[in-house]
Parts: structure tokens; sequence; C-alpha cells
């Protein structure tokens, strides 16, 4: 048993920081970034469907994403700040219990308000 059944959280394996400045200037950029890396997972996804060549030298690789499938379901992993919504409170609550943050953030100091525009299109 994974120790998502246990706990919950699903770990957020990477995330696109951009600075202020840049953001403030461009309101456009951090949508834009947005778009394009959910077009780039969708794309990765369909090349580890592909019936054909195996993408990975797994022998068991139709297996594991069937087995990642029924366990997290089809979007594995999810981009944007709803479909993500518990995990992001868990990291803004356990980075303020250990000291990393003086004060509990909220989601909206954390993402642009044009990214979260973006994601109710």
């Amino acid at each position: 048993m994974s120790d998502y059944t246990k706990t919950g959280p699903h770990p957020i394996m990477h995330l696109v920081a951009v600075c202020e400045n840049p953001a403030e200037r461009h309101p456009w950029l951090c949508a834009s970034l947005y778009k394009a890396f959910r077009e780039a997972k969708k794309l990765a996804i369909a090349d580890l469907e592909k019936i054909g060549i195996l993408a990975l030298s797994l022998p068991w690789a139709r297996a594991e994403l069937a087995a990642t499938r029924a366990l997290l379901g089809d979007d594995f992993w999810p981009y944007g700040v709803a479909e993500n919504a518990k995990d992001i409170e868990t990291l803004i609550r356990c980075s303020h219990e250990h000291g990393l943050t003086e004060r509990r953030l909220s989601v909206e100091e954390l993402f642009s308000a044009a990214t979260f525009d973006y994601a109710r299109l």
C-alpha cells in the first residue's frame, strides 16, 4: 500500500516560479506558461499510451501506467491550483509548522491571479 492511500497528499513533483516583476509587466506570462505545460503533459501522456514501441525501457510500463491510473485516476499529475488545493494547503501548513514561513500564507499569495483566471476557462 502506498503512502498516498494512507495519508492522501500526492507529492507535487515540480513547481514553476516566475518573479513578480516580469509577471506584473506581462500579465499573460503566467497563464501562457500554465497553458504550455498542460499541453506538454498531454503530449507526454500520449507517448506513454502508444501501443507500438515502448517509450520507456521498462518491460511492464503499460501495467505500471494502468496501476497508476487505478490509484490516482486518469490525471495522475494534475496541473492547476484548484486541482491541487489539498496538497497546496498541506504544503502551506507544513511549511509554517516547520518554520519555513513566518506565517501561514494564503493560496492567493503564492499564485498569479492570471493563473487562477486561466484555470477557470
